[in-house]
């Protein structure tokens, strides 16, 4: 198989892959790439009925979706395999070209509260319909600006996180509106974006939040290493979330715990039981820990 790649107003689609693959889905698939020109060529195929995909990728120039082969053109895309056409092929080489559609990009930058850049901070576009469903996430870079991938045109909500070091103890949130005061602790309270966006940047502000620190012991004074650290919100305190286990020698006199740093449901001044446990030797502490503390 050989042909052209391009989005559907004609630009060319460089670097994609294109994947053709045995439409019984018996054997690996063979793949090639775009040209810049966005041409392709096939390695040798047996007969038989395959499928074609491509799968364009970065930094894909055009904002280009993948798609699989449906028809002739203009509109001989398909969203997935189920409703792509099968190619047969027997003793002959077949010229099969693709138009694919563009998709569009949410862009901004990510901050903390106090206007200080959030290098690394993890971006995740979801369905506004089922935020449970989502995408590739990216990084922010050095000045914390961010680009998430191509995404089909539609509803989404922005999921803004923390690097995994989080030196700074900042929270995680949803977008909600223009900075500063722009996150959301929750999906359902955060701002649905269309794609594509025809607004400015996606600027977010993420708070700060804080920890908890301190010492497990034994009724001896002795240090218990690898305890788990839970807390729980009072009055309701059946909904406990593990936060932090130490994992340090048993032997280790420190036996200190820090816990991570919390979501934004503890950005909140409320009260909090501490509750530590050790295999078959409780140690419990009952008291209430108002937090920020």
């Amino acid at each position: 198989l050989s042909g052209t790649v391009t989005a559907t107003d004609g630009t060319a689609v460089p670097g994609a892959t294109v994947l053709v693959c045995d439409a019984a889905g018996a054997w690996a698939c063979d793949e090639s790439l775009t040209s810049a020109s966005g041409a392709y060529t096939s390695g040798t195929l047996t007969d038989g009925t395959y499928l074609l995909q491509v799968v364009p990728l970065e930094p894909n120039p055009v904002d280009a979706l993948p798609g699989w082969y449906r028809n002739a053109p203009p509109a001989n895309y398909a969203t997935s395999a189920a409703t792509a056409t099968s190619i047969a092929i027997a003793g002959s080489s077949q010229t099969i070209s693709l138009q694919l559609p563009r998709g569009s990009r949410f862009r901004g930058r990510v901050s903390a509260s106090d206007g200080v850049a959030v290098p690394g901070a993890r971006i995740t576009p979801c369905l506004a319909a089922t935020p449970t469903t989502c995408y590739a996430e990216v990084l922010a870079g050095a000045a914390g600006d961010y680009t998430t991938g191509v995404l089909a045109n539609g509803s989404y909500k922005l999921r803004i996180d923390p690097p995994a070091a989080n030196l700074r103890d900042l929270l995680g949130g949803w977008y909600r509106s223009a900075a500063p005061t722009n996150y959301a602790a929750t999906a359902d309270l955060a701002t649905a974006l269309a794609a594509p966006r025809s607004g400015g940047a996606l600027d977010v502000r993420l708070p700060f939040g804080t920890r908890f620190r301190g010492r497990i012991t034994a009724s001896d004074g002795t240090g218990v290493a690898g305890a788990g650290v839970y807390l729980c919100p009072v009055p309701a305190n059946l909904y406990c979330s593990l936060l932090y286990s130490i994992g340090i020698p048993a032997s280790t006199s420190a036996a200190v715990y820090r816990v991570g740093a919390p979501y934004a449901m503890f950005a909140r001044t409320v009260s909090w039981k501490s509750t530590v446990s050790w295999l078959t030797m409780p140690v419990r502490a009952r008291s209430a820990i108002a937090n920020p503390r």
